[in-house]
């Protein structure tokens, strides 16, 4: 009788427990997919008519953002990560350039301000929604007063007439006793299979508020290798400014041109 009732407990906890698995195992997937480092995500601010894509390959980053022009959009590079250095592009006179620093000088007193490295630095990481796949993103840097979240329950929700599935994760914001002072909740809005939303809400004082949402465009593994090196043309890379005898005398340093061998050729 004792091996019977522990194989029948065994038999109802998997049961159980099936439920929960299930319903995180889309989760799980991307996951997977955003440690592993290799992806592009294409994604949308709500209310915010261009787009952002960050596309990954171990450890090279490249994040491009959308403009709407009047025959359709248009695609910018805005920052990569490479080979241990930062890259930030511009346009000058019309013709996209870049500059670039190494990754261990981000924090160095005597560069120029106006050429805005930490804001660089910051534009590398996923969106603040997507933290709950991917906690331990490099790039992120997360609140020490934020726990990381955990799975709360798998629902249905209507939004705009349109049925979703809802992965719901939450965390806990910590006050320096260790009390709970408030939290975020993270809402997976799942469609036909895919993820297709993240809403965040604060739950504050007995009272809720909507942080953010984002539209997910495309979150995928597989890309053409033309997205880590979209140039249609070679660019010139240009050293960060810093208060040196060529930077007083707006002598600008070219180092490198991204496009001009096999690897920035994909």
């Amino acid at each position: 009788m004792g091996l019977k009732k522990i194989i029948l407990g065994a038999l109802l906890t998997g049961l159980l427990s099936c439920p929960a698995f299930a319903q995180q195992a889309d989760d799980q997937v991307y996951k997977d997919m955003l440690q592993a480092q290799h992806f592009i995500l294409t994604y949308q601010e709500e209310g915010s008519p261009n787009l952002t894509r960050i596309v990954a390959d171990g450890d090279t980053r490249l994040v491009r953002k959308s403009t709407n022009v009047k025959n359709g959009m248009v695609w910018s590079s805005k920052a990569m990560y490479r080979d241990g250095k930062l890259y930030s592009f511009f346009v000058d006179r019309g013709e996209t350039k870049a500059r670039v620093l190494a990754l261990t000088d981000i924090n160095r007193e005597d560069l120029d301000p106006k050429e805005e490295w930490p804001k660089t630095y910051r534009m590398m990481a996923l969106p603040k929604g997507l933290s709950v796949l991917a906690w331990g993103d490099s790039w992120r840097n997360n609140p020490i007063s934020l726990t990381e979240p955990v799975f709360n329950n798998e629902t249905k929700v209507l939004i705009n007439g349109v049925e979703y599935t809802c992965n719901q994760y939450s965390s806990n914001i910590l006050t320096q006793q260790g009390s709970t002072s408030g939290v975020i909740t993270y809402n997976l809005l799942y469609k036909d299979g895919k993820l297709a939303k993240i809403q965040r809400y604060l739950q504050y004082d007995g009272r809720e508020k909507m942080l953010d949402t984002l539209n997910i465009i495309e979150l995928k593994k597989d890309y053409d290798v033309f997205e880590l090196a979209p140039w249609g043309q070679p660019i010139n890379v240009y050293k960060a400014d810093a208060a040196d005898l060529n930077d007083l005398m707006n002598n600008y340093v070219q180092v490198e041109v991204l496009g001009e061998n096999k690897n920035d050729k994909k």
